[in-house]
Formats: structure tokens, C-alpha cells, sequence
């Protein structure tokens, strides 16, 4: 039995349980029907993911919130339900959804890393697709104990879902300038599809109410937004070499600049875009001075405050959820001043 988890101290106590997901996910990666050179290079890329990048020991986070079985094990908590055999499994089968999502954007972003680069971007691709019929395998199994309505439900969830992630990275992949920062926050939500879809599967699991599924999936939507803010600053300001300025993407804070830019300004930003990843001193200092980035925060700030909003609603404070909204308030606290929620 799992002691209560209600505050972000606490969510250290879900890294067991994470870890038996991971290992269920390894366990699918090294399925004997898999191509025995792939299997090593796949099992050996799966362990470097966990401990670099956003699961490294060490992070802002504890492992349990930084990683897609977490939403799923932290809203069966919030629904009353035991992390049991079948939450686990669940859990593991929506971790390799996002693993085989991310491998696929390494491929197309030009960031393989060893051991799958030695392979070549085609090979990975394939693996990433093998990856995802595994996902799906055990998405679709989640389902079968479930009444038909619910079945249903859980299909839907998966395709639709899946769908509006795949036009967002779309739209992303083709470099579409957003017409407003508005634009470019819906377009960040629907690339980060998956996280409120992993929280809408674990509610529909549970047999929660509509409005209480419904409630999961904004607060999932909401969270990935502040991740996507935070990803994209983090690439403009916290790499040597920024992947978006080489690949030519709208990211958030060049939507802010670009969607409050006059004429002249536009100009300048996209002769200085166009200079890619050699003009990204000049670039950042533009972002500041034109308020591009106070404007990122702003909507990132909008997003914590509807975040607890549907914390409240679902149970408020000493809530397993709530863990979310103390996540977020430790993520944005350390990006710009945070007004009372």
C-alpha cells in the first residue's frame, strides 16, 4: 500500500513504482521478435533517456513528474484507484507512447544520440514506429477489462488525441509562423497532446465523471503549455546551439516577438532568423528588449493560475493532483515572479 501522496515532497514516493513501469518498458524493448542487432542499441537508448535530459538525477522534479507513467499513476491516485498490476502495466504502455513519440521528433530534429545514431534516422524511424505498435498494444489491452461504453471511450481518447498531437508537431515540422501568441500557445498544447491524453486515459480507466475527465485533460494541456514555454527557452538560452534557430521553427518566444513586432521589426527578426543559429546572441537580446520574453511568462502565468483552478475544483490541496500545481509553481518560480494563486 502507497502512503498518501499530496505534496510535492511526497511524489518521491511514486519513483518505485515508475521504475517497475520502466522496467515493463525495457521488457518490451528486448521482445525476441525485435531485430536482435536493434534490440542492445534500443534497450541501451531507453536507459540513456532516463538518466539524461529531463529525467536526470538531480532535476527540478522528482523522476515520477518528469516522465508520462507519472500523469498516469497520479491521477489513479487522485481517482481513489490502488497502483495496481493493471495501473502499472497502463502506466508502462502510455511511458512507451511517449518514449516512441520523442524518438521519432529526435529523428526528425537531427538530435539522435548514441547508441540508435549509429544506426542511421531510417532504422530509428523504424524503431520508433515498432515502439509505438508496442504503445499502442498496451493501450489497447488497458482497455479490454472496461465495460464497451468505456472501450469506446478510451479508443477515442487514443485516436483523437493522437491526431491533434500529430497536427501540432505538423505545423511545427513546417516552420508555419502563428498569426498570435494566442495562435502559438494553441499550437504548443496540441504538439504536447500527450500529456493530457495520458491523464483523460487514467480518468476514463477509473470510471471518473465527464466533467472530472474533462477537468484532467485541461490541467494535462495547461501543464504541457508550461513545459513547452520552458523547453523553448530553455533551447534559445540554455543551449550551446539552439535546435529551433537551426531547423527554422516559430517557437514561443519568437511568436511573442513576431506577433508584437511592427513592420521594420519583423524585417529585423527575420534577417536575423535567417542567419540561424550564428545570430542567436543578437536574437536574444532582441527577445528581452522587446518584451518578447515578459510576454512568454505572462502566458505561462495564465496557465499556473488555470492550473489551480482546476486543482481546486477537482479536490484542492492534500489532493494527489495537487502535487501538479506545487510542480508548476517550482518550474515557473524560477523563470519570472509569480502573482498569488
Amino acid at each position: 500500500m502507497l502512503e498518501r501522496i499530496s505534496t510535492l515532497a511526497d511524489a518521491s514516493r511514486l519513483d518505485p513504482v515508475v521504475e517497475r513501469c520502466h522496467a515493463r518498458v525495457a521488457a518490451r524493448m528486448d521482445d525476441p521478435r525485435l531485430d536482435a542487432e536493434l534490440r542492445p542499441r534500443l534497450c541501451a537508448y531507453w536507459d540513456m533517456s532516463r538518466s539524461t535530459g529531463p529525467r536526470r538525477p538531480g532535476t527540478l522534479l522528482p523522476a515520477s513528474l518528469n516522465c508520462f507513467a507519472g500523469m498516469f499513476l497520479l491521477v489513479t491516485l487522485d481517482m481513489g484507484r490502488e497502483l495496481d498490476d493493471a495501473a502499472i502495466e497502463a502506466a508502462a504502455a502510455c511511458e512507451l507512447y511517449g518514449f516512441a513519440i520523442s524518438l521519432l521528433d529526435a529523428v526528425q530534429d537531427d538530435e539522435l544520440e548514441p547508441p540508435i545514431s549509429e544506426l542511421g534516422p531510417a532504422v530509428a524511424s523504424n524503431a520508433a514506429l515498432l515502439m509505438f505498435v508496442q504503445a499502442c498494444d498496451g493501450i489497447m489491452a488497458m482497455a479490454e477489462p472496461l465495460p464497451h461504453p468505456r472501450r469506446v471511450r478510451v479508443r477515442r481518447c487514443f485516436v483523437q488525441r493522437s491526431l491533434i498531437s500529430g497536427a501540432g508537431q505538423h505545423r511545427d515540422l513546417r516552420g508555419r509562423r502563428p498569426a498570435t501568441l494566442e495562435e502559438a500557445a494553441a499550437q504548443a498544447e496540441d504538439k504536447t497532446t500527450t500529456i493530457p491524453m495520458i491523464a483523460e486515459l487514467a480518468a476514463l480507466v477509473a470510471d471518473a465523471p465527464e466533467d472530472r475527465v474533462a477537468r484532467y485533460y485541461r490541467l494535462g494541456r495547461r501543464f504541457g503549455r508550461i513545459r513547452q514555454c520552458t523547453n523553448d527557452l530553455r533551447d534559445l538560452y540554455g543551449k550551446r546551439t539552439s535546435g529551433d534557430l537551426a531547423t527554422g521553427k516559430w517557437n514561443l518566444p519568437l511568436a511573442a516577438a513576431w506577433s508584437a513586432a511592427d513592420g521594420p521589426g519583423r524585417r529585423e527578426l527575420e534577417r536575423l532568423r535567417a542567419q540561424g543559429p550564428s545570430a542567436a546572441d543578437a536574437i536574444r537580446q532582441r527577445l528581452f528588449r522587446d518584451g518578447a520574453i515578459e510576454r512568454v511568462a505572462t502566458l505561462m502565468e495564465r496557465a499556473r493560475l488555470e492550473i489551480h483552478a482546476e486543482i481546486d475544483a477537482l479536490g484542492g490541496a492534500g489532493s494527489p493532483i495537487a502535487v501538479i500545481g506545487e510542480a508548476v509553481d517550482l518550474i515557473t518560480s524560477r523563470l519570472y515572479s509569480r502573482t498569488a494563486a
